[in-house]
Parts: structure tokens; C-alpha cells; sequence
């Protein structure tokens, strides 16, 4: 839909030449609208009734249900919110989740009208909840198939629902409690959060720097942002996190291929053939004006040029293929800044592709941080090692002791930083 069209500025035969060129899409298919002055509302709520589908299930058919969210009651254990494809379900009766597999009983049914109604029993068509009696948050996965648990049948099991899958993470970060005391706190705190996000990956992690805390793995950086906010808001769990790291293959000299999802699990390079790191292919739509400008920016990031067009006089169509671990911390806002916002950018996976990328440890009076630990490409070792050494000098407050901050690749230092001590005041008797 073209929305707005009642405002002065408005182009529309140029937009939807845009949409076309860009989407493929026909331009019989495009809506023009205006909420305002009452333009094209009925022909949408027409399209909406002729193309969303209706449930298309039999209640003739084997048990088959999908879960499309979960949350948490105090006496009820996880509440999951339900869609029936197929055939009905009873309470009391045994089901199982086809790619957990794990095994229940139905406590309890409900239709959500929105507000909860009991009813004992559901059937195709129907949205509901269920009550499984289960409190880990590990044995549902958000996406699974629910059906009916028939061990003693002869009849096979039916076909799990589509389109669920594995989520891929694609940014790791460690998290730490402010207050150690905490740390249990954070536990229950998180799992309660896993429960309608399990594309998140947690995994309990010590630090000699930071004490407890737990490894989270995220689809992105904005996922990741998200997910620490809502650990605030929700629960006051203020966090410390470490620099996100994007995780590569390494290709051990005798074949086997190791998952690096931290720095410290980087392998030594004397043992390493290659390392592998995850490559996307990027695209850009932005006026011609800054074309230049984000040009010089895919350059900078390592960006390989696929393809620059012109869809019209004014837009420029950039798609570039560039490493992941240069999208993942700012390249969006970056991007928006050197176009005044008026750029679009996605991204979709490319792979993976060899890279020469190294270890850097953070020495603090000569020992490793390991939390402060990061893998770069070795072009780009000796800038951000620096980088990180003048915002540590800045950061950490002066002591009574000398503080030696340094960057080392292996047994090589590159870097150093010094933190002066506080002198000693001297008093000197006059003659």
C-alpha cells in the first residue's frame, strides 16, 4: 500500500514505479490510500477478506497444534498460547511435543476472546492456552508441534506442523550481574524471559574479572539490545555485557572444525589451518546524493562491491557483500547518519568465507582480562587494540598503585597504556 497520498509532496506514479522495479511486484496489486480524507479504505478491507486465508484444518484429522507464545503463572507453571490445526483435544488427555519430545498432560483449556475462557475442550479453528503442568522453560520451544501421545498405537505419528526451525545465533555476548549477590536473581530472571524468546541461547559462565554470569547468544544486536532492556524493565536487573562477538568456524591442521563462539575458545594459531567467519550480502537503497559517502563507508568496512544501479534520477540501489562482524555493532546507524536517515538497509546470510583474523588479550599489570579479550582482522589489530587502551585509561580511576594497560597478540604486545599513581605528600621541616 501507498498510504498518505492526500499530502502535497506526494509522488505516487514514482513510487510505484520504485515498488515495481524494486519489489517486482505489478502495479494493479499496489493500493493507494488515505486514512484521512477516506481514499481506497474499502478496497483494502476487500483485499485483507479475498487474500488472508481462513484455518484450513479438519477436525477429522489427527491431533495437531502449534505453540505461538508462553508465559509464566506463580501457580499454574507455563501457560502456552495455542493454534489448532487439526482434530481436537480434550482435557486430561496426553500429548507430547514432536521436536522437544517431551510428554504432558492437558491440565487445563481455554479460548483467549481476548480475556481467558476454560472450555474442555478445542478443536481446529480454535486459539487458545493450554496448561502442561511444565515450569522449564526448556522443554518448550516456541514454534513445536503439539499432538497426541499414543505410544500403544499402531498408527503412525502425524506430520509435525511447518516452518519451525532452529534459531541461528548470530552475536554472542557475556552477561554479568552489578551485584554478584544477584546472580540468582538474574537466573529466574532470564528463563522467565526465555519463555516467549528461545531464540536466545544462555549458558553459565565464570569470569576472574566480573564473577558469575552467563553466555547469551542473539540473532543481532538489536535483538540483543532488546533483550537486555526488557531484563531492566521488567525485572530491575541491571547488567554489565562485554563487547558482542560474532562466532566463526575454525579449521583445525588435522580436519576438525571447531564452533568459536568467544574469544577465549579461539584454538592457538599454531594448531589453526583457517578461520572461517559468517558473510552477508547487503543492500542499500539511498538518494543519489549520498552515494559517495556510503560508498567510502562499505570500503572502510570491507565491503565488496556486487552491484550499483540507478532506479531512477533520484534513488541508487548499493548491494555490497561485507563480513557479518562488520554489520553487527553500528554499521545501521552509521549508515542512517551519512544519509540524513533517508537510507533503507537489509541484509540476508552469504556464507562463509576464510579470513585472517587473530586473538587480542587485554593485560592489566600484565593479566589477561578475559572478558575484555575480542578477535578482529589482523589489518585492524593495532587500531582498535589502541582504541580500547585509551577508553580503558579514561574509564578506570586512578589508584595508589601503577596500573599497565597493554594489548598482546599471542606472546607480542603492541600496545601500552600507563595509569600514574597517586603521589605521596611529603612534608619537610623548615630550618
Amino acid at each position: 500500500m501507498i498510504t498518505k497520498i492526500d499530502l502535497p509532496h506526494a509522488d505516487v506514479p514514482r513510487v510505484t514505479q520504485q515498488i515495481t522495479d524494486v519489489l517486482k511486484l505489478n502495479a494493479q496489486d499496489i493500493l493507494c490510500c488515505s486514512a484521512k480524507k477516506n481514499i481506497g479504505i474499502d478496497a483494502i478491507f476487500s483485499k485483507i477478506i479475498d487474500t488472508i486465508i481462513w484455518p484450513q484444518g479438519s477436525v477429522q484429522n489427527p491431533f495437531r497444534a502449534r505453540i505461538c507464545d508462553c508465559w509464566y503463572d506463580t501457580y499454574k507453571g507455563i501457560i502456552c498460547s495455542i493454534q489448532i490445526e487439526d482434530g481436537e483435544v480434550n482435557q486430561g488427555d496426553k500429548v507430547m511435543l514432536f521436536h522437544s519430545n517431551q510428554r504432558f498432560e492437558v491440565l487445563e483449556l481455554g479460548l483467549l476472546l481476548p480475556f481467558s475462557v476454560p472450555v474442555s475442550k478445542l478443536h481446529a479453528g480454535h486459539v487458545g492456552y493450554v496448561v502442561l503442568g511444565c515450569r522449564d522453560n526448556k522443554q518448550i520451544f516456541l514454534g513445536d508441534t503439539i499432538i497426541h501421545n499414543r505410544d500403544s498405537s499402531t498408527a503412525p505419528k502425524p506430520a509435525p506442523l511447518p516452518h519451525f526451525s532452529t534459531p541461528a545465533r548470530m552475536v554472542y555476548a557475556s552477561v554479568y550481574p552489578v551485584d554478584q549477590s544477584s546472580f540468582e536473581e538474574m537466573r529466574t530472571a532470564l528463563e522467565r524471559l526465555l519463555l516467549n524468546d528461545n531464540s536466545v541461547s544462555v549458558a553459565q559462565e565464570s569470569s576472574q574479572a566480573l564473577g558469575l554470569g552467563f553466555r547469551c547468544g542473539y540473532l543481532g544486536v538489536l535483538h540483543m539490545n532488546i533483550f537486555q532492556e526488557r531484563l531492566f524493565k521488567e525485572f530491575g536487573m541491571p547488567v554489565l555485557v562485554t563487547a558482542p562477538f560474532v562466532p566463526h568456524r575454525a579449521v583445525l591442521k588435522s580436519g576438525k572444525t571447531v564452533e568459536v563462539n568467544k574469544p577465549s575458545e579461539m584454538p592457538a594459531p599454531s594448531d589453526t589451518a583457517r578461520v572461517l567467519q559468517p558473510m552477508v550480502d547487503v543492500t542499500v537503497v539511498t538518494p543519489a546524493r549520498y552515494l559517495g559517502d556510503l560508498m567510502t563507508l562499505f570500503r572502510d568496512r570491507r565491503g565488496a562491491e556486487r552491484e550499483v544501479r540507478y532506479l531512477d534520477n533520484r534513488l541508487v540501489l548499493m548491494k555490497y557483500r561485507m563480513p557479518w562482524a562488520e554489520v553487527v555493532v553500528d554499521f545501521y546507524d552509521v549508515v542512517k547518519n551519512r544519509s540524513s536517515g533517508y537510507a533503507s538497509l537489509e541484509y540476508a546470510d552469504g556464507g562463509w568465507e576464510p579470513d585472517d583474523v587473530v586473538k587480542v588479550d587485554i593485560l592489566l599489570n600484565g593479566k589477561p582480562v578475559d572478558a575484555l579479550a575480542f578477535v578482529c582482522n589482523r589489518k585492524q589489530v593495532e587500531s582498535r587494540g589502541r582504541e580500547i587502551l585509551l577508553r580503558l585509561k579514561e574509564t578506570i580511576a586512578r589508584q595508589q598503585y601503577e596500573v599497565i594497560l597493554q594489548a598482546a597478540v599471542g606472546a607480542k604486545i603492541f600496545a601500552r597504556e600507563r595509569i600514574a599513581p597517586y603521589r605521596k605528600d611529603v612534608l619537610v621541616k623548615g630550618g
